[in-house]
């Protein structure tokens, strides 16, 4: 569905986000529900140009949100936390021991 291109542009290059997400709006069957998504995506996440011509700042400037520039250097897109990296490279029983004093 055309729906899952909405969070692909986060990999386009910022400088065409705008056209692509017209793009994407055009291509969504008119739904209320999806009139909705589209109306607080842009409002969000894009920006709106009004009538008359006037722009509108989104909430979260692409720049913030927008993974183009880090994904073609092998960066990592979501961070890992750190207890994922700490607890993956020790036994668990390191990871469990008991309180200072108890008897064991």
């Amino acid at each position: 569905m055309c729906i899952r291109r909405i969070p692909a542009l986060a990999f386009a290059r910022p400088a065409d986000v705008h056209d692509l997400f017209d793009q994407v709006a055009m291509d969504l069957p008119l739904t209320s529900e999806i009139g909705e998504l589209v109306d607080y995506f842009e409002r969000t996440y894009i920006g709106r140009t009004l009538a008359s011509g006037y722009h509108v700042a989104a909430t979260f400037p692409i720049d913030l949100w927008n993974y183009h520039l880090s994904t073609p250097f092998g960066l990592p897109v979501q961070p890992t936390p750190w207890r994922h990296g700490t607890t993956a490279s020790m036994p668990l029983s390191a990871a469990i021991t008991p309180p200072y004093g108890s008897s064991s």
